[in-house]
């Protein structure tokens, strides 16, 4: 598990010699596994996430369908975070492709 790879930051700055985030009391900080529960992913929850992370970033719609074939050829079904995230992408880039296309008609 994650937790056992945790190192307090006052100890990796003495390790590494570097000095981390200077401006923050360290008083302050929590421990990140306590907020954010340090739990690893399988394999399939880590495909979902890169995913997501590719949709996300997609610029074109052929880039939107790639990522969708890559997890369907990998055997794994998109959760509904995926589906919902790839239908406001397509959505997107159907409307700035839309709105290119009416520019340049309009500089014609």
């Amino acid at each position: 598990q994650l937790p056992e790879f945790q190192v307090a930051i006052e100890e990796l700055e003495k390790m590494s010699g570097l000095l981390f985030f200077p401006g923050l009391d360290k008083k302050e900080c929590k421990n990140i596994c306590e907020t954010h529960h340090c739990k690893l992913m399988n394999f399939e929850e880590f495909t979902l996430y890169l995913a997501g992370r590719k949709l996300h970033s997609a610029k074109t719609l052929h880039r939107l369908e790639k990522v969708m074939s890559e997890l369907k050829e990998s055997g794994i079904q998109p959760d509904d975070y995926l589906l919902n995230l790839y239908k406001a992408k397509e959505e997107e880039i159907m409307r700035e492709q839309k709105v290119s296309v009416e520019r340049r008609r309009s500089e014609e």
